[in-house]
């Protein structure tokens, strides 16, 4: 994840975001603008993200399975699959 994250990059003109381990230059494929790092995407930033989930958030996942009320949504798949699949939990 960490390796992932660190490697994006955003164009400081169209916004399209990137990442230097698909596009290894510092210049934007869409338009040609200088790209970026953002600070959400830096190594510290995101190991302290992860860290408070591990401790704030993961813990939760234990007790609304317990309560019965969890669900699993695979995030990794085609954006109107995940949509469709989120529908059918809010309507179950």
């Amino acid at each position: 994840i960490v390796k992932r994250l660190t490697a994006r990059r955003v164009c400081a003109d169209c916004g399209q975001m990137t990442s230097v381990l698909v596009n290894p230059k510092d210049r934007c494929e869409n338009c040609g603008g200088k790209l970026f790092q953002r600070d959400d995407d830096k190594e510290e930033t995101i190991r302290n993200r992860l860290r408070v989930y591990h401790e704030n958030t993961a813990p939760l996942i234990g007790y609304y399975q317990q309560q019965g009320v969890y669900h699993m949504v695979n995030g990794l798949q085609p954006v109107d699959a995940v949509f469709t699949e989120i529908q059918r939990v809010i309507n179950s």
